[in-house]
């Protein structure tokens, strides 16, 4: 009997199922009860992949034999194949009640609790397996994965590094090891790990979108744009692909439209257009006395558009006219979402709600008019307004491009933003505000420093608080050059990347190569917003990035009655810093070309009573600025709105 298992076994071992079952099925006709055949026939049927079947044997063992716990953990594994978690776990807690010294069973106790989001019970059971065995390989990949879904990303890189540390071969370590990098902002380190995981996997579509995606968020955006197109060729079916490719095209210096819209259409080819029985618009005038208004953002939260967004929601709430909707795409809700959510009589989180489902609720709320705050950022529900859920849809202040998409009636914007000659790369019809397309909300509780910082600095201070992508090589290459020009001048960057050493050092060396000192770089960690606004107290010039401008920076900015200097481009995103200065009539500060931009820093660092003039000018006259009044923009953009309304009930 013993010499027959054994031969069982080293059939399957080589692979040698059907000889294994032959082998198994003359056994059993022999003793067809004998519970350590039918637990290797079990085994012969998972080799199979006939799982239900092994299952099945499984328990016949289990009827014959209670106490044979093997078995029990093979149910379990199976079940666990088969994602029927419930099982799994029923029968696996049996089986750890008895046996207390397989790793195996811990660990796969530990993944069952985390697919139940049941994670510090997770981490009890990986730790046990290391307790067994110190280098259980597997444990550690685990814990590290148990840890990055509780955002405790520093304990998750801990146990993936140690874990690489004991066998540098185990690939998935360098994937998950990345991930966690990359959350803790930490991408130079996340950009290393998983060009170590390719190494290996050259071909893993996951992987090579992950590194474009690191590679972009340190500036390196056409090579970022690259490993996810690369990714698309393997598998030209993911989303997020085509989103983060068509979002991260606005950085680029000259943008190829063709292929933007290119892009866009290959989107659109996986949206699914729902039946019309499921979602049928009925086609009816809108009350212009009483437009149900509809909201979809994830950024209803401590993010840049809700402080652009928060009064003029606030306004347009108390007008009797409009009744508002929110649709709020995130499970985050903080200080800044309970303040936001106090504007709408009709609140719903649709961060768990499928497309379909929230297409239905749109047309159920008879939503006249839906406005997307999102475009291709985080969190975008693009197909729901790919399947036109309202009767008029408008994209305004998240995504100051075109979607591409014909579903979408109009983009938000003013007359200096977007000119005729930028009209063609919209499919979107544009309606133009009076002033700017959106406005500030004034922080009348921050400081102010009247007095220009070179009075007392006895140097001049340039300043940017953009998003480090938007700082790309002909940006540095400019601000460098005037950094070179002026003696003693410094530059003070903020960002949250700046908090990793190696990031702080790499950036450096950009500025470095352009023969810019050390000593003139002043590179800062995250603050709070209040402390943020507060920085521009210690800025002379602001230093605008091109082509991708700052919007609510330029905006905080100004408020804090600092200069903005800007370049003049050719699209919405590129023009936002010179719609900012006209409306604060600071035509000066608008430059034409990257040597004009460079002069001009120049000239007015040199000129300290006119800058100090500039900033007594901004002081003023800033709570008098149409920039920063949300009552007018809520009552034009209510304006608009309407217009917008009788032209649809006039078509």
């Amino acid at each position: 009997m013993e010499k027959n298992l054994d031969k069982i076994s080293y059939f399957l071992k080589n692979n040698r199922i059907k000889e294994a079952e032959q082998e198994i099925l003359k056994l059993l006709s022999a003793k067809p009860n004998d519970y350590l055949l039918l637990y290797n026939y079990g085994l012969v049927l998972s080799f199979k992949k006939d799982f239900f079947a092994a299952i099945n044997q499984f328990k016949k063992v289990i009827s014959l034999k209670s106490n044979f716990y093997e078995a029990y953990y093979n149910i379990a594994f199976l079940y666990f194949k088969l994602s029927l978690i419930d099982d799994s776990l029923d029968y696996l807690k049996n089986y750890l009640s008895n046996e207390f010294n397989n790793c195996d069973a811990y660990n796969l106790l530990g993944i069952i609790l985390m697919e139940k989001n049941v994670y510090d019970e997770a981490i009890v059971n990986f730790n046990k397996c290391i307790s067994l065995k110190s280098n259980y390989i597997n444990a550690y990949n685990n814990i590290g994965i148990a840890f990055y879904k509780k955002k405790d990303f520093k304990k998750s890189i801990y146990f993936l590094e140690n874990g690489i540390k004991l066998d540098p071969n185990f690939n998935a370590l360098y994937l998950n090891l990345a991930k966690s990098y990359s959350c803790n902002d930490q991408y130079l380190l996340a950009i290393d790990k998983i060009k170590s995981f390719l190494i290996n996997e050259p071909n893993n579509p996951t992987a090579l979108f992950l590194l474009g995606d690191y590679l972009i968020n340190v500036g390196k955006i056409s090579e970022g744009l690259d490993f996810i197109k690369k990714a698309l060729v393997i598998d030209p079916s993911v989303r997020e692909s085509y989103s983060t490719i068509i979002f991260n095209m606005n950085y680029l210096e000259n943008i190829d439209y063709n292929e933007y819209f290119n892009f866009v259409d290959k989107l659109k080819s996986l949206f699914i257009k729902f039946p019309d029985e499921k979602t049928n618009l009925i086609k009816k005038n809108i009350n212009i006395k009483k437009i149900n208004i509809g909201f979809i953002s994830a950024d209803f939260n401590n993010h840049a558009v809700a402080y652009q967004i928060i009064e003029i929601l606030e306004h347009l709430s108390k007008n009797i006219n409009f009744e508002l909707f929110a649709y709020f795409n995130n499970e985050n809700e903080d200080f800044m979402t309970k303040k936001i959510k106090k504007n709408f009589k009709n609140w719903l989180n649709i961060s768990n709600l499928d497309n379909l489902s929230l297409t239905k609720k749109i047309k159920l709320d008879n939503i006249d008019i839906l406005l997307d705050l999102s475009g291709y950022t985080k969190g975008n529900r693009m197909e729901v307004f790919f399947n036109k859920p309202a009767k008029i849809q408008i994209s305004w202040v998240g995504y100051l491009a075109s979607t591409g998409l014909k579903e979408i009636d109009y983009i938000i914007a003013d007359n200096n933003s977007i000119t005729k000659n930028e009209e063609h790369q919209f499919v979107e019809r544009i309606y133009k505000l009076n002033n700017l397309w959106t406005v500030l909300k004034p922080e009348y509780d921050i400081p102010l420093n009247n007095k220009i910082p070179i009075t007392f600095n006895k140097y001049i201070t340039f300043g940017s608080f953009n998003n480090i992508q938007k700082i790309n090589n002909t940006v540095i290459e400019v601000w460098s050059k005037i950094l070179c020009n002026i003696e003693n001048a410094k530059l003070i960057l903020i960002s949250s990347k700046f908090n990793d050493e190696n990031f702080k050092e790499y950036f450096s060396r950009l500025f470095l190569n352009h023969k810019v000192k050390v000593s003139q770089l002043i590179f800062e960690g995250s603050c709070e917003r209040n402390d943020l606004l507060n920085k521009y107290n210690s800025i002379d010039i602001a230093l605008d990035t091109f082509p991708y401008n700052g919007g609510t920076t330029t905006l905080e900015a100004s408020w804090m009655c600092v200069p903005v200097l800007t370049k003049r481009g050719n699209s919405f995103l590129s023009k936002c810093g010179e719609s900012v200065n006209i409306n604060l009539d600071l035509h000066d500060w608008i430059c034409n070309s990257n040597e004009d931009y460079i002069n001009k820093a120049i000239e007015m660092s040199k000129d300290i009573k006119k800058l100090q003039s500039v900033k007594n000018y901004l002081i003023n006259n800033r709570k008098n600025f149409k920039i920063f009044n949300s009552k007018i923009f809520a009552n034009d953009l209510g304006d608009a709105f309407k217009n917008i309304a009788s032209v649809y009930n006039n078509a």
